[in-house]
């Protein structure tokens, strides 16, 4: 038994050094490929930085111009989106006003804030019954003005009422 197991140990030996040598020269070619793959890695970054410059010279002053272009008209077509839908909301209030004005009063100022829900209101009345009779219509108008306030009354040179009027919508009214 003795004699086969040297036999064997040899064997096993001759097998480790070949494996071994095998090993060294795998990880002399690894640690030279990882140095030439290094050393060209470095060397593209470089030319990539150099190309992005010259890249970024050449082109900037038009991209640039035609950036900005884009931007203004992007903020064109947002602006001109946010004053069609307020329009949509505001052309409510303006529907429904239109069907309490009394024959005899006319309108010369007007204001909405749609965000407070006030209409500021200056008008002329071709009298005081006139004026009355369209305060009443507008105190009777329950679903969507919430109140109103007469702030200033006169008679002007013609012999006619000068008035300016606040109305208080109600809070759902400009939403739909």
């Amino acid at each position: 038994m003795e004699i086969i197991q040297k036999k064997s140990s040899l064997q096993s030996s001759k097998g480790l050094k070949i494996l071994f040598y095998i090993s060294l020269i795998f990880l002399f070619f690894s640690i030279v490929g990882f140095f030439v793959l290094n050393n060209f890695l470095k060397n593209t970054k470089k030319e990539f930085e150099t190309l992005e410059i010259t890249l970024a010279k050449e082109i900037a002053p038009e991209k640039l111009t035609l950036k900005r272009e884009v931007l203004s008209y992007q903020e064109k077509i947002d602006n001109f989106s946010f004053l069609i839908d307020q329009q949509k909301k505001n052309s409510k209030f303006f529907e429904a006003f239109e069907k309490i004005i009394h024959p005899q009063v006319w309108f010369s100022e007007f204001s909405l804030d749609s965000k407070e829900k006030t209409v500021t209101l200056s008008g002329h009345a071709q009298n005081f019954e006139a004026l009355g009779q369209q305060l009443l219509i507008i105190k009777n108008e329950y679903d969507w003005i919430k109140n109103f306030s007469l702030k200033a009354i006169s008679i002007n040179k013609e012999g006619k009422i000068d008035f300016n009027l606040n109305l208080f919508l109600i809070p759902t009214f400009l939403n739909d």
